[in-house]
């Protein structure tokens, strides 16, 4: 695996210094993502050079992410196709006098981020990183309502645009490298986006909220119902805490983890355009139903919009798989919020929170990446090289396995940065401390054994 500094290489922020800094910052704040930046940089030298990174007007969020963007595409290199999951997060700020925030849908100011995750299409849901990024700060909302209401034309800087943009800038980016599958959630349910993909060919999933009028004249919710089943399934549910917003919480209520017993079924349809009922296109669809949910639970139902083929059993199965690769996106924003704090960084400037968001964007790739990893029992090779390999059994106080396990390998690199076993699985934080460690620690062996060497030839 890279050093979280290999994610910066080939910076270009229009000078040396500058390219230089933004490795040596990333590598220390990976070692601590979650403490403030003076608990970081207790040195007032160094804090003040981070304050004056964040605060350059040559250094934007675009240019920061760019060598990640590109780290994430060679590493896709090697798959077929990919999963690019979409989706908005909100960062939200107390207090007042922060320059440039906007409002949220929540009390406080802040932006909201819309992003793109690169994931393997393969049950290991890899996360490979962040290709594109765009932000949104919202104005006044009085203002708002009144530009809407006077607009004679639909406006060209909606926010509902932001799906179809980012599309177009993966695409861009993976044209001729590795084909795309864009997968969304129900926030994503455009006729007007449905239409944009088709006719850019662009392959998707997503899942669908509303009830659609058919050229046949019914609805798109009986057509569902009526779809003949394909396929049962068992999959594992995770736990999900409730969104803290009232609106978002009816839609996404909390849960405990179970095992859900679900039966699929598929069918293909043609919508009505909802402006124009003289046009038309063709979906298929794929309706996911939880047929036995424990008392007092409602039912898992997923209502899937693609383009991708459902004429057989293991092709309908393929989509329920790209779309259930969304909830890593997901856990990528709490690697973000938790694992990096990024709401509790204490800068003035909308400019300024932004550069730091591309400082973590990498960091909390390579926490949510780590903490996949560990859950996994395929050999530690995959994810270790023969030298760290090495070095993490020579600094284990515990002999580990001979044949060690990527879960074995993770929980021993958590060990390194604190992880006390009775307390389950390892945090954002002391894996990544952990991992962090093990690179130091290859980093003096590789010394020592240069060192050695040198001697040895003198010697002789």
């Amino acid at each position: 695996m890279r050093s979280i500094e290999d994610e910066y290489e080939g910076a270009r922020l229009g000078d040396q210094r500058l390219n230089a800094r933004v490795k040596r910052l990333a590598g220390d704040l990976s070692a601590r993502p979650g403490d403030s930046f003076p608990d970081v940089f207790p040195d007032a030298s160094q804090l003040e050079a981070v304050y004056r990174f964040v605060n350059n007007d040559r250094v934007t969020l675009r240019k920061v992410i760019e060598p990640h963007a590109a780290a994430t595409l060679d590493r896709a290199k090697s798959e077929r196709v990919i999963i690019v999951a979409h989706d908005t997060t909100g960062f939200r700020y107390e207090g007042q006098g922060r320059r440039g925030l906007g409002r949220l849908l929540q009390k406080g100011s802040g932006f909201y981020a819309h992003m793109a995750l690169a994931v393997t299409n393969d049950e290991l849901r890899d996360p490979l990183g962040i290709l594109a990024v765009s932000t949104i700060v919202r104005g006044d909302e009085r203002t708002d309502k009144m530009r809407d209401r006077n607009a004679k034309v639909r406006r060209d800087d909606r926010e509902s645009l932001r799906w179809g943009k980012l599309v177009e800038e993966v695409s861009d980016r993976c044209q001729g490298v590795v084909e795309t599958i864009h997968v969304m959630d129900r926030e994503a349910d455009s006729y007007e986006l449905f239409e944009y993909l088709i006719n850019g060919k662009h392959r998707f999933v997503i899942r669908s909220q509303h009830d659609r009028n058919l050229e046949t004249g019914g609805k798109l919710l009986d057509a569902l119902a009526g779809a003949p089943l394909v396929v049962e399934r068992e999959v594992s549910l995770t736990a999900r805490v409730g969104h803290s917003a009232p609106a978002a919480r009816k839609i996404h209520p909390p849960r405990e983890a179970r095992n859900a017993k679900l039966s699929v079924s598929a069918t293909r349809v043609s919508v009505k355009n909802p402006l124009n009922k003289e046009l038309s296109l063709e979906l298929n669809l794929v309706r996911v139903l939880e047929t036995e949910p424990p008392t007092g639970c409602a039912p898992v139902e997923w209502r899937l919009a693609t383009t991708e083929p459902v004429d057989a059993p293991e092709q309908v199965l393929a989509v329920v798989d790209a779309y259930r690769a969304r909830w890593r996106i997901e856990e990528y924003f709490k690697a973000l919020k938790t694992g990096c704090a990024m709401e509790k960084r204490q800068l003035e400037t909308l400019d300024a929170l932004l550069n730091a968001l591309g400082l973590f964007i990498p960091i909390a790739w390579n926490l949510l990446r780590l903490r996949v990893l560990s859950r996994q029992e395929q050999p530690a090779s995959k994810v270790l090289n023969p030298t760290q390999l090495k070095v993490l059994r020579a600094s284990s106080k515990k002999e580990l396995p001979a044949h060690l396990s990527v879960r074995d390998a993770m929980m021993a690199v958590a060990k390194l940065g604190g992880h006390l076993k009775r307390n389950g699985d390892p945090g954002w934080i002391t894996l990544g401390r952990g991992y962090e460690r093990l690179l130091a620690y290859e980093e003096g062996w590789k010394l020592a054994r240069t060192g050695n060497s040198r001697r040895r030839s003198d010697q002789s």
